[in-house]
């Protein structure tokens, strides 16, 4: 607002020089424009056209109007300036709430991963867990069928002494996964067991 006054001051200053140099001129001329230019100085002098084209010299109401106008400028200017401030404010705040929801979304990112991790790994021993299962269900009936097909036994059919019926005595000769020759205790069984539909 100063500034503006200030340069006001300085046109209005400049305009007096001009407009008393032309009176300086006139009156060296002797022309009839004296006395017009004093009429000019007490309110609002017409001079010559032909000087930079300055027409008259601005009133008080002129500037008085003008400097109201400013202030209407200014204050204009004021109210942009605080909207402004205002608007950078709430982006601000808009920025930090921004900036508080995806540090969440990170954490809750974070935390479902580590979950996600736990899980994988948790199911992963537990695979592998079950694969030694599995493998030693496979072993133990890998190692009762080779039982069973590597067995070899042999088949008596005597009569016994006591009591003098016939008897099948089924002995265990040698079992290929022992890698050795195991004999075992004689399973004997009466030949009338295998002959009749009624059990011992």
């Amino acid at each position: 607002m100063e500034a503006t006054i200030h340069r006001l001051r300085s046109e209005n200053a400049q305009l007096h020089r001009r407009l008393r140099t032309l009176q300086q001129q006139d009156n060296n001329n002797g022309q009839s424009t004296t006395a017009n230019a004093t009429n000019g100085v007490d309110g609002g002098l017409q001079v010559d056209s032909n000087f930079n084209g300055v027409a008259e010299q601005p009133s008080t109401a002129t500037m008085t109007t003008k400097m109201h106008e400013l202030q209407l400028e200014l204050a204009e200017t004021k109210k942009m300036l605080a909207s402004l401030k205002l608007d950078r404010k709430r982006l601000k705040s808009e920025k930090l709430e921004l900036l508080s929801q995806m540090k969440d979304v990170y954490q809750t990112l974070e935390a479902k991963e580590k979950e996600l991790r736990d899980f994988i790994r948790q199911f992963e021993v537990k695979m592998r867990d079950s694969d030694r299962g599995i493998q030693k269900v496979l072993s133990s009936v890998v190692v009762l069928f080779s039982f069973v097909y590597c067995c070899r036994f042999e088949v008596v059919l005597f009569q016994d002494s006591n009591t003098c019926c016939p008897v099948l005595s089924f002995t265990f000769l040698s079992c290929g996964i022992f890698h050795g020759s195991l004999v075992f205790t004689d399973f004997r069984v009466p030949l009338a067991y295998f002959l009749s539909n009624t059990p011992l």
